[in-house]
């Protein structure tokens, strides 16, 4: 049986041999299936991915760095009160604020009445003195008779341009000349129409005159000696005036051309009214001129009564004289600009309503002193006290007293405080300090001045980030802090390191290396 299995074995084996006769040919196998693809494929990715990840968490070894020197900030730690904690006194007075206004009097001129004491409440543009006006009041008289005189000169400037302006459209006076001219002109022609018939009434009266002459003439020894003379006379007047008759042609042919001359001269006249422009352009100089002058008349009557008006001098402001300067009879010098203003100051004013502190602060106590800082003021008119807050200090110190002035508002002041008063201030923590306990330690970030540039008006400096790269900040500068270093409000921490070497080649986000500052560098 087992020799039947084994020849069975061996049958199945030949069965099993593939005949390459039988075989598809390589172009015509199926395809390798994408799943298997992926498969071959995945490994090599996961080793791309892995270089790739190493690469990148390897890349700040890979890129270019620079050097750099590197300080840290200067910190500094000072102890502050709480707010409202009194920090110091001083003593000091009240004045008004800003200051006392001077009531001046603006006109020179002698005082005849002042109407203020000291301490009296005033309204503003209250009279206060008064100067003698009597001059100013001639000088206002006297202003305003040259204003109605060159109001009359204008007057007649307007007048004598109205007619010039009407000639110039109405030339009536060059149409009467052309009318008369023409009527010379046709009597001319008439009396040359006329003269044929003269001559001819002369002939007649010659020949009647000779005829008359020769029959005297022979009748002489029977006639008398003055009736032969009449007819001579006669004949020789006859004579005459044909003579002058015959002549008269030639003059009026002159007499004419003369009046046709004549009348075509008075036509282009009208026609181009030269004169009559010219008289009107002169009128309206005439008036401009009229009206400057009425102007400068009208400006001196205005100043003149501007000086009526300054010999009252009224208060500038509401407030309380503070202090009379003059007398009746003082004589005040105006806004001449040679004297001093003091020559003509009337009262010094102030407004009870805004009075402030002087106070003599000393030196070792300045440096506590910040704008707006809140101050308590006790004086012995208001015994329960007064609020006030800083304003300024002054520009110089008193070098006598050792003491810096500062200016100190007071707050709602009473009625009753006076300048001059002496008042004792205590400056008290400002509300930006600590809020909890008595006292609290803040640290305050200091950097080298050398190390803080401008960049558009905003101060900028190098400092290295954690991850090793240059960062240009913007910062927010305070309080000067010794002669080298500045202080830094925000912009840096506590643990921010400065670039101090190798800014120069730097560009923000720059991979650094930095290195500590020897100890010529430290601060």
């Amino acid at each position: 049986m087992s020799n039947d299995s084994a020849s069975t074995q061996e049958l199945n084996l030949q069965g099993l041999v593939r005949s390459r006769a039988n075989e598809t040919p390589a172009a015509n196998r199926p395809k390798v299936s994408l799943g298997r693809t992926l498969r071959r494929l995945l490994p090599v990715l996961i080793l791309g991915g892995f270089v790739a990840l190493l690469f990148w968490t390897t890349r700040e070894q890979w890129l270019p760095t620079r050097d750099v020197t590197v300080i840290p900030v200067v910190i500094t730690s000072t102890q502050e009160q709480r707010a409202g904690t009194p920090l110091f006194q001083a003593a000091g007075w009240i004045e008004p604020s800003p200051s006392a206004v001077k009531a001046t009097s603006l006109a020179d001129g002698v005082v005849s009445e002042v109407l203020v004491v000291a301490g009296q409440t005033v309204a503003a543009g209250q009279p206060i003195a008064k100067l003698f006006d009597a001059d100013a009041q001639l000088a206002l008289r006297r202003a305003q008779a040259v204003r109605d005189l060159r109001q009359a000169e204008l007057d007649q400037a307007l007048a004598s341009a109205s007619a010039a302006a009407q000639r110039l459209k109405y030339p009536v006076h060059l149409q009467a000349e052309v009318a008369q001219g023409e009527a010379a002109l046709a009597r001319s022609e008439i009396e040359s129409a006329k003269l044929p018939f003269l001559l001819q009434a002369a002939q007649s009266q010659l020949t009647f005159a000779e005829k008359l002459l020769s029959g005297r003439e022979a009748a002489r020894e029977s006639l008398a000696g003055r009736l032969v003379d009449e007819a001579q006379n006669q004949r020789d007047a006859a004579i005459a005036a044909l003579e002058e008759l015959q002549q008269r042609p030639q003059r009026l042919i002159a007499e004419q051309s003369a009046l046709r001359d004549q009348v075509a001269a008075v036509k282009q006249q009208l026609a181009l009214c030269v004169s009559e422009h010219q008289a009107v352009a002169e009128s309206n100089a005439t008036v401009a001129a009229a009206r400057a002058r009425l102007t400068d008349a009208d400006l001196d009557v205005e100043h003149a009564n501007l000086v009526v008006e300054r010999m009252i001098i009224r208060a500038p402001i509401a407030g309380r004289i503070l202090e009379r300067l003059v007398e009746p009879g003082s004589s005040l010098m105006g806004i001449d600009r040679g004297s001093r203003h003091e020559s003509s100051s009337i009262a010094t004013l102030y407004d009870p309503g805004a009075l402030q502190v002087r106070a003599d602060v000393r030196l070792e106590d300045f440096a506590k002193v910040v704008p707006d800082q809140e101050i308590l003021i006790e004086t012995a008119s208001w015994p329960s006290g007064l609020r006030g807050r800083v304003l300024l200090s002054t520009s110089t110190a008193n070098i006598q007293k050792n003491t810096v002035e500062v200016k100190v508002a007071i707050i709602d002041p009473p009625d009753v405080l006076r300048p001059e008063m002496l008042v004792t201030t205590t400056f008290l923590a400002p509300e930006t300090t600590a809020t909890v306990g008595a006292v609290k330690t803040v640290n305050r970030v200091l950097v080298p001045r050398e190390l803080v540039a401008e960049i558009e008006g905003q101060p900028h400096v190098w400092v290295v980030t954690p991850a090793q790269r240059a960062e240009h900040r913007a910062v927010q500068l305070g309080q000067p802090h010794g002669e080298n270093l500045i202080q830094v409000v925000a912009g840096l921490t506590l643990t921010d390191k400065l670039i101090v070497e190798g800014r120069q080649q730097l560009s923000p986000g720059t991979r650094v290396r930095p290195r500590p500052a020897d100890n010529s560098q430290k601060l």
